[in-house]
């Protein structure tokens, strides 16, 4: 696919017409698994819970959000990315290759500002549901995402504590901006067999603005308000349709970076040190990388 076409709006009419997508009307509570051939869950549609506090909760965190655009001059690099043309801030632990060690994101003059929106308890309720249904309906890679930072949590810098109270996922990204349309992309500095959770908000119809679309599978899904998916975002490639109108919306997405789980891995080592120093576990890290995808399964 050209960049244009991957940047493109691409409409639920002519994915179906054009190119053999099927319609999903999910209703955005009731979660719904989406499974291969092989009768695999490969990412899951996972809802939300039914009470109207959550749906408030999702209320308030949109209009947070949409304040906190409204009273700050965003910088220039909050644009700049390959996943729209929308505002994002990252927050969390990352490590990219190059690094001795892994680091805690940085937001210059929006710290303040984020470390609110972090801590805010509603955003906590909507992330805190996300990282149920990830142990709910993928266990085994929630029990290695939470073993894995543990041990992080316990080994790095003696008392390093998670950005997230009682959250598995290590970073977040929220997707400002009021008309937030990813461009079909996969996110591939995320753990490969991993899946991400993603939560839409804002006031939007769903039934015309921002289907979340899956390429690979060949799906249009609407995704409406306070709902979350998780789906494994470094491999399956995804976009949404526009945000229609006057419609506004904006996301949060979970995810969990691939160079950081490879550190701790190695025993909080980069690979480098890890075949110099225990080259029998570097061999044993390598033949492991062939069947670790199955995880996400």
């Amino acid at each position: 696919m050209s960049v244009k076409d991957a940047q493109r709006p691409w409409t639920e009419e002519e994915l179906i017409t054009n190119h053999g997508f099927t319609p999903l009307h999910w209703d955005g509570i009731n979660p719904i698994p989406l499974v291969d051939r092989d009768g695999r869950v490969y990412a899951v549609l996972a809802g939300r819970p039914s009470d109207a506090f959550y749906v408030a909760s999702a209320d308030k965190v949109f209009k947070l959000l949409t304040h906190e655009v409204s009273v700050h001059e965003l910088p220039k690099a909050a644009h700049i990315h390959k996943r729209g043309t929308f505002p994002v801030f990252n927050v969390g632990y990352t490590y990219s290759n190059g690094d001795q060690e892994p680091s805690i994101r940085k937001n210059g003059n929006f710290e303040n500002m984020l470390s609110g929106v972090v801590n805010n308890s509603d955003v906590q309720r909507l992330l805190s549901y996300a990282s149920a249904a990830l142990q709910l309906w993928a266990p085994r890679l929630y029990e290695y995402f939470d073993t894995k930072l543990r041990w992080f949590y316990g080994h790095w810098h003696r008392g390093t504590k998670p950005i997230f109270a009682q959250l598995v996922y290590p970073s977040a990204a929220f997707n400002m901006g009021g008309k937030v349309r990813t461009f079909v992309h996969r996110d591939v500095m995320n753990i490969p067999f991993g899946w991400c959770a993603i939560t839409a908000l804002g006031q939007f119809n769903p039934d015309k603005s921002a289907k979340l679309i899956l390429w690979e599978p060949k799906l249009v899904i609407r995704f409406p308000h306070a709902s979350t998916v998780h789906i494994p975002s470094a491999t399956i490639t995804h976009s949404n349709t526009a945000v229609d109108g006057a419609d506004v919306r904006l996301s949060l997405t979970q995810y969990a970076p691939g160079g950081l789980f490879r550190w701790i891995d190695n025993g909080g080592r980069t690979e480098t040190q890890l075949k110099k120093e225990d080259p029998d576990l570097y061999a044993d890290m390598q033949v492991a990388k062939s069947t670790r995808w199955q995880f996400g399964l």
